[in-house]
């Protein structure tokens, strides 16, 4: 019929070609000998939510231009395109100026060869941060030196020297994902490409953060307040994160409350290392601001310490961490206390993120005892978040950014855990 015969010739001018994703995922799609690829975009953003402007379409490992057709571009009947996202770039050049009514321009920004936009003021950031300073001493001592002298040339030498590097990493991951694109269809080829995009993805996140959001890198000040034990003014370190609340056996014997230590309760505190546990004093005399409380605190052998408040008193007393207002709140007793600037911390806090290694992870361990039997004595996890586990996924996230299991772990040694200061250490040529 003349119905047949108009479809068998309009088939004549449409092909079936197929897209797939990097992550697998496969969609039909016809379309017209003369139809533009910039076409074909448009159909796929519909599909996979991807902007148009964003997609590379990539046939036998080369990038198609969005101007060509398919039949120019050689496509036939059948054939496979690899979708891939193009990373968004990372905004470089001079730091932005500051808009109406908006915030003052990023000083601390990267110009296109790598170097500071304004070097002192990003030498001033730098040496301001003691922790980083120690860290830049050991990992890369060049850098080091020229913030110290504040010899600006050195410094942007250097910074433009680990520009070049990066550049020529970047040579080389190009050529390999030009090989891998030569066979799309190879499963481990696919599963390479997917993981060196997710590389770049990491990367270009972290160098946003450092030129848009260089204090995110800095470090944080921990939560302490001012509270009275026994009627000993001491400063506690709020912990929503440790289990228990517990005090160092010196602190205790200073303050006087190691006589109404229950030794029944000795056993093995388990967390970021191990310490063994003393015993428990039920209910110490505790002032908050002008109110009177009780609080029960663990007394462990470590004294890195002096008090922790922990969960299980912070839910007694209906807490509220507001750092909004910067302050600990009681619902108990409708107190509130302000959390300590830097300048006001215990000396052993102050020192901490620039002096002590970090502890070792916990061995396995079981509750033990000493002394009586009964009642059974207890485990206590005194920061819980701290934990095997975490530090496997920290090293893995750092692994993913390129660097190899052992870097990744001397650079969270060397940075007290902290996995972007750790990230940061490594970009740096550490």
């Amino acid at each position: 019929s003349r119905l047949s015969i108009w479809q068998d010739s309009a088939d004549l001018f449409v092909m079936r070609i197929t897209v797939t994703t990097v992550d697998g995922e496969v969609y039909p799609v016809e379309i017209g000998l003369d139809e533009t690829l910039e076409n074909v975009k448009i159909i796929m953003e519909a599909e996979t939510g991807i902007p148009a402007t964003s997609q590379v379409l990539l046939f036998e490992g080369k990038p198609l231009a969005d101007g060509l057709t398919s039949s120019a571009a050689g496509l036939k009947e059948n054939d496979l395109l690899l979708l891939m996202k193009q990373p968004e770039p990372a905004s470089r050049g001079a730091p932005q100026s500051s808009s109406a009514g908006g915030a003052p321009a990023n000083r601390l920004g990267l110009a296109p060869d790598g170097s500071a936009a304004d070097p002192a003021a990003m030498m001033r950031q730098i040496g301001s941060n003691a922790h980083l300073m120690q860290q830049l001493a050991s990992g890369n001592p060049r850098l080091h030196e020229a913030v110290q002298r504040g010899d600006a040339e050195a410094f942007q030498g250097l910074l433009r020297e680990e520009a070049k590097r990066r550049q020529d990493e970047e040579a080389k991951r190009q050529q390999e994902m030009q090989r891998l694109m030569a066979d799309p269809l190879n499963p481990e080829n696919q599963a390479k490409i997917a993981e060196m995009i997710n590389q770049k993805n990491v990367q270009e996140a972290f160098e946003n953060a450092m030129e848009h959001n260089p204090e995110l890198f800095g470090t944080v000040i921990m939560l302490y307040v001012d509270m009275e034990v026994n009627g000993s003014k001491v400063k506690a370190f709020v912990d929503s994160g440790a289990q228990s609340t517990i005090m160092s056996k010196r602190c205790a014997e200073e303050i006087g409350i190691m006589r109404l230590c229950d030794t029944r309760f000795s056993g093995i505190a388990k967390g970021v290392g191990t310490s063994r546990i003393i015993g428990r004093v039920h209910a110490a005399p505790l002032k908050v601001g002008s109110s009177h409380l009780t609080a029960s605190i663990t007394i462990i052998e470590q004294d890195d310490m002096d008090f922790l408040f922990g969960l299980d008193m912070l839910k007694r007393h209906q807490c509220m961490i507001d750092l909004m207002n910067n302050e600990l709140k009681f619902g108990s007793c409708g107190e509130s206390l302000r959390f300590l600037p830097e300048h006001e911390l215990p000396a052993r806090a102050r020192q901490a993120d620039s002096d002590a290694p970090p502890p070792p992870p916990p061995p396995e361990s079981v509750p033990g005892q000493t002394g009586n039997s009964d009642p059974k004595p207890t485990t206590s996890s005194y920061h819980e978040t701290a934990n095997t586990a975490g530090v496997e996924s920290k090293i893995s996230q750092l692994v993913q950014l390129g660097f190899s299991q052992a870097q990744a772990m001397q650079a969270l040694n060397a940075c007290g855990g902290d996995v972007d200061q750790a990230a940061a250490l490594l970009f740096g040529g550490w």
